[in-house]
């Protein structure tokens, strides 16, 4: 190959570059291009991502926490007014909110918060803030200490408190009662033995008492009051009175 055809061959070669570069640059910047709408797709995409994941966490932020439930047994420490002081199983110590709360005795019937005593076991139904919490706020407290079902007591009065207004039961078993009385307590006597009140009642009479029972406690506060039996008082005849003594007459001795 002569000079000239070489000349020839590398001016082609030349052209024939020239003429593929406009094309190599164009693929390049199609891809380019294709690369771009993409990246912007995927940035669309992790933004809607980022804004569910924001919106999920101002939700968190902002809604309130459930209330968890409760279902537990206290023993009463204290009351004031509508809030009871109690401990758990435990000994820890919960404050209870009773405001609106349903309050039912052991067998179903309806309390109140004047039946509650110091001692009294309670189940209480209701919620707090968390577990960490010590105050609950009650939808229902059943005194289980409190019955009128089954309440009735029978026994022996040892004592007759001044004030009129109660007494002192001891029944078959030894266990002592004390027995509240209210304006409302109905007495009733026997046959022999009329009783109208309190004032009738005698120490060492026999007595059944029907009202509200207070197992923890011993106490029951008494809607009816009946004698049983009464002792009888054996009244002993008087003593004969002593014969009367005369001295021996004396003689002097002249």
């Amino acid at each position: 190959m002569n000079n000239l055809t070489k000349k020839l061959a590398i001016g082609a070669m030349a052209l024939a570059t020239l003429a593929t570069t406009p094309v190599s640059f164009a693929k390049e910047a199609d891809s380019s291009a294709a690369h771009s709408d993409k990246a912007e797709k995927h940035m669309e995409r992790l933004e809607n991502k980022m804004d569910k994941v924001e919106n999920k966490m101002k939700d968190v932020i902002t809604k309130p926490t459930k209330p968890l439930k409760l279902e537990r047994n206290f023993k009463v420490e204290s009351v004031s007014g509508p809030m009871i002081t109690a401990t758990n199983k435990k000994g820890e110590t919960f404050t209870i909110d009773a405001t609106g709360a349903k309050l039912t005795r052991k067998f179903g019937g309806v309390s109140s918060m004047a039946e509650l005593a110091v001692n009294d076991e309670i189940k209480v139904r209701g919620t707090r803030e968390s577990k960490d919490v010590k105050t609950v706020k009650a939808t229902s407290i059943q005194n289980i200490s409190i019955q009128k079902r089954n309440a009735e007591i029978k026994g022996t009065i040892q004592s007759i408190a001044t004030d009129g207004m109660s007494f002192v039961l001891k029944n078959k078993a030894g266990v002592e009662y004390t027995v509240s009385l209210t304006a409302e307590t109905k007495f009733k006597g026997t046959k022999k033995n009329a009783v109208k009140a309190l004032a009738d009642i005698k120490v060492g009479d026999m007595v059944v008492v029907n009202g509200i029972k207070d197992k923890t406690n011993n106490t029951e506060k008494a809607d009816k009051v009946r004698l049983s039996s009464r002792e009888k008082v054996v009244v002993l005849p008087a003593p004969a009175p002593a014969p009367a003594t005369t001295a021996p007459a004396t003689t002097t001795q002249k």
